[in-house]
């Protein structure tokens, strides 16, 4: 196996620099709490997430010669929906706080939590079988 010159290392730490600093304006835009366009908004963090997505993408090739590659898209996955069951952990949170059980009348955040988690499931069951 021949091995890779400086010049083509060089080259993809650029790119790899290139593509992460692509996702830096998301960033910014979410911590500056600034409010612009929806349509420039969606664009820019349309555009980290993609940038994101490459760096995960990369980072789970690399982990490929280190680990076994069934373990390396197993975590790829599990880190994938972590935001999902962030989601869904914070809608069981408030669905649990504005339960009454002296009413035990079903509330908003309840009905919320409800349809979260089966909308998930449904998307990702027919993923799974499609």
């Amino acid at each position: 196996m021949a091995a890779e010159s400086p010049t083509a290392n060089g080259k993809v730490w650029a790119t790899m620099t290139l593509i992460a600093l692509g996702a830096v304006p998301a960033g910014v835009l979410r911590l500056s709490g600034a409010h612009i366009d929806p349509i420039v908004g969606a664009m820019i963090y349309g555009g980290g997430i993609v940038c994101g997505a490459f760096l995960l993408s990369w980072a789970a090739e690399v982990a490929e010669l280190d680990i076994s590659g069934s373990l390396a898209i197993a975590l790829l996955a599990l880190i994938a929906v972590l935001p999902e069951y962030t989601i869904e952990a914070v809608l069981a949170w408030d669905a649990g706080a504005s339960y009454n059980p002296a009413t035990q009348v079903i509330t908003d955040e309840m009905a919320r939590a409800a349809a979260n988690v089966t909308g998930a499931n449904r998307l990702l069951i027919g993923l799974g079988w499609s």
